[in-house]
């Protein structure tokens, strides 16, 4: 008699459970479908091999306006690209560096790994010549997909999504989970189409024109002037390594207000704070600073619940916004001879 009733409360459990799990897909389908407006199945289903269409898609829908339109009527996203003298911002440029001529800078097959000098084959950094440099004068622009050619992306695991799910022809990332100021010259990744190497090898055998950074959530829990120094000193090598390139700063990206016990220190307050001296560290002559924020944030500051997977990331399906913000905010040389002031877009 009671295995009888054993087996009846096993077979009502699984109907139970099938019955859930049929919700949950349905309400699944149901929010992507009509709140995202996108088709999350297909997306999921057929990634990597759709992430060109994807981007092609969000680009489409970019040019005609539809997703500009979209981020102007939110609250608008800061980016500091203006001086204080309202004159053109100028920018040094390295005329003899080295450019690795072995990239295959085709949309073909780039899948032949690049080998680079170890860094023991380098000159030190400290014993660099000095160089002449020629001055640009840079506009705000909204650019083509083409304005990431020979672009480099560093940083933590919020870059690592954008790189797997927005992943742009021509780019190289740098970009690893748990990436942070202390780590970044000491770990290695694997970049394509060069393979396994260090950002010091990166940054000393390829000519980059642009490169964005993000990091700073990883070490949220670290003394607060420690990380402050660690960041300058980061981001003042790369400086030096790479002189000719312009280099976003861009802010860390909110949580939400879902507190975790296990990680108290992961707070916008603690946020906030970081990117406040990442602004600080903006120049305004090579390095500027990008907060995309305001695209994700609800009215208290806050990373919307709705568009993360874990209170800490963004959902897949919402990366096209950052792309669509990068590509409304790009610096390029100012040809004009009259135009002098730069106008800071959301």
């Amino acid at each position: 008699m009671k295995n009888i009733e054993k087996k009846k409360y096993h077979i009502l459990n699984n109907i139970i459970s099938t019955i859930i799990l049929i919700v949950f897909i349905f309400l699944e389908n149901l929010y992507f479908s009509v709140f995202t407006k996108s088709n999350f199945k297909n997306i999921i289903d057929n990634l990597p091999k759709n992430s060109y269409l994807y981007i092609k898609n969000t680009l489409n829908k970019f040019y005609s306006n539809d997703v500009v339109d979209e981020l102007t009527n939110s609250t608008e996203a800061e980016v500091s690209i203006s001086n204080s003298t309202n004159e053109s911002i100028e920018l040094t440029d390295l005329n003899n560096t080295f450019i690795n001529d072995n990239i295959d800078d085709s949309t073909g097959n780039n899948e032949q790994l690049i080998e680079l000098p170890t860094s023991e084959e380098i000159i030190d950094e400290d014993n660099f010549e000095d160089t002449v440099f020629t001055k640009k004068k840079l506009k705000v622009e909204t650019v083509s997909l083409d304005y990431f050619k020979n672009t480099l992306f560093i940083g933590d695991s919020r870059m690592v999504g954008f790189e797997i799910y927005m992943k742009i022809p021509e780019a190289m990332y740098f970009c690893y989970t748990s990436a942070s100021v202390f780590n970044i010259f000491e770990n290695e990744d694997d970049v394509a189409p060069i393979g396994k190497t260090k950002l010091y090898d990166l940054l000393t055998n390829h000519k980059f024109d642009k490169i964005y950074i993000m990091l700073g959530i990883n070490n949220l829990q670290t003394n607060y002037y420690s990380h402050k120094k660690q960041y300058k000193e980061t981001i003042d090598r790369i400086k030096k390594l790479q002189p000719q390139a312009i280099i976003y700063l861009i802010a860390n990206l909110h949580v939400t207000d879902v507190l975790d016990p296990t990680k108290l220190h992961l707070t916008n307050e603690n946020v906030n704070h970081v990117n406040e001296f990442i602004k600080d560290y903006a120049d305004n002559i090579q390095t500027y600073y990008l907060d995309p924020n305001p695209m994700y944030d609800d009215e208290n500051g806050n990373l919307k619940l709705e568009l993360s997977t874990d209170n800490v990331h963004i959902h897949l399906v919402h990366y096209d916004k950052f792309l669509v913000y990068l590509l409304s905010n790009a610096l390029v040389e100012d040809e004009s001879t009259t135009s002098n002031i730069i106008t800071p877009r959301s």
